[in-house]
């Protein structure tokens, strides 16, 4: 991989430049996620501190009914007496919601919405990504088993459109490698396949549906499917970067190898935030005093109760992003929509124009 990256890089104009943008723009995306959760956390907090003085850290946690089976680092109910954890609650908020509403309304959505007849599939994709935000608002904040239902079925359902785009993309990539032979037939028998595939990937997220609300009580089954689902998407987004004969190797090394980079930074700041807090919350935040203090505040315990799910939902929310991205820009060029460049409003896009002749 890391010679093939190279390869591109040398023999094609931009592509290091290319790099840079893609990665500078999700930099600038991630942190302005950062701010705005920590913006938003901080009126919830203030106004526990005003409305319940009396309040410690740690002084209604077991006040409310948690019900839901899975609990994360913050304290709950510590700051406020309605919103179970603040800094929680504002990062879902700030993060998969604004990043939804740009692929469904600002300029991103122009790549796909004039298409929309045939395309369908990525107005599915950011509306389940929009769900999953406000599922997991709701969770943060009430930590009750219907809001957990709320932000894990979206999770499935977002996963599954992505799952079925990523065959799809692959499918068509195939096809045109092998319409040489007859040109119409195949393109017929892409449709057909397509459409099975839709038909396959429609009923597998049904099915899950029902076996998440059959065994909401036992974590392992949404585990296995929504893990199933990311390593098909996985392998897809590997395939369709890496192994597809693309024509066009500028679209190739300034379009997907960016998106791949980023994707994998993504993923690893995602996943590493997420196993430190299932693993190390506990032992941290039980042992306080031993670590630093600024301000008087322990900075490790302050981070994993603040910070480290904050990072989880910014990362996650991104890497949603990057795989939507990098699966319009296949298709697009796949289907000729044009010639693809990057841009960046809140986040990287990617955008088709005709060049002039």
């Amino acid at each position: 991989w890391k010679a093939q990256r190279m390869v591109m890089q040398s023999k094609v104009p931009g592509a290091t430049s290319s790099i840079l943008r893609v990665c500078l723009g999700c930099l600038a995306s991630f942190f302005l996620m950062v701010l705005a959760s920590a913006v938003a956390t901080a009126p919830i907090v203030v106004a526990g501190k005003v409305f319940w003085p009396d309040r410690s850290d740690m002084a209604m946690n077991g006040s409310r009914d948690v019900s839901s089976s899975i609990n994360f680092c913050e304290a709950d109910f510590a700051d406020n007496d309605y919103i179970a954890e603040p800094a929680n609650t504002a990062s879902s908020l700030a993060s998969y919601i604004p990043l939804a509403l740009i692929g469904l309304l600002g300029p991103p959505s122009s790549q796909w919405r004039s298409r929309l007849a045939d395309h369908r599939r990525f107005a599915v994709s950011y509306v389940a990504l929009l769900a999953i935000g406000i599922g997991s608002t709701l969770l943060h904040a009430l930590l009750t088993a219907s809001a957990q239902g709320g932000d894990e079925l979206p999770m499935l359902w977002f996963m599954a459109s992505l799952s079925f785009i990523t065959l799809d993309v692959i499918l068509s990539g195939m096809t045109q490698q092998q319409m040489k032979s007859n040109r119409s037939k195949e393109q017929h028998g892409n449709n057909n396949e397509s459409r099975s595939l839709q038909w396959i990937f429609g009923i597998s997220a049904v099915g899950a549906t029902l076996v998440y609300v059959l065994c909401r009580e036992n974590f392992l089954p949404f585990y296995v499917m929504f893990i199933s689902y990311s390593w098909i998407t996985l392998i897809g987004l590997i395939t369709i970067c890496f192994f597809i004969d693309w024509k066009d190797t500028t679209f190739k090394a300034t379009i997907l190898l960016p998106f791949a980079i980023c994707t994998a930074f993504s993923a690893i700041v995602g996943i590493t935030a997420w196993v430190s807090e299932m693993l190390f919350c506990t032992n941290i935040m039980s042992s306080q005093q031993q670590y630093q203090t600024v301000f008087g505040t322990p900075l490790l315990p302050w981070f994993f109760n603040r910070g480290v799910h904050l990072c989880w939902h910014c990362s996650s929310a991104l890497l949603a992003w990057l795989g939507i991205q990098t699966l319009i820009a296949a298709k697009g060029t796949l289907v000729g929509w044009g010639e693809a460049k990057l841009c960046w409003w809140g986040a990287p896009y990617v955008s088709f124009y005709k060049p002039k002749i």
